[in-house]
């Protein structure tokens, strides 16, 4: 899988009429171009764990969430 088709993923969620934004945070505002990054595997010890970063939302506080796809 590469940028482009998690992006493309990306939009078709955003625009699916079965969406449910939780936060409703504006998503074009949060989204960042696809990325891999890597985080530590909580179930598997020492292991590490790549996922695209697909949104990162900011607060006034530089807090907030990062959605990642897998």
């Amino acid at each position: 899988m590469n940028a482009t088709t998690v992006s493309k993923i990306i939009d078709d969620l955003a625009t699916n009429p079965g969406f449910f934004n939780a936060h409703g945070i504006d998503l074009e505002s949060c989204r960042v171009p696809p990325r891999k990054i890597r985080f530590k595997d909580s179930f598997r010890d020492g292991e590490f764990l790549y996922l695209w970063l697909v949104l990162r939302e900011l607060s006034d506080d530089e807090d907030g969430y990062l959605v990642v796809f897998g």
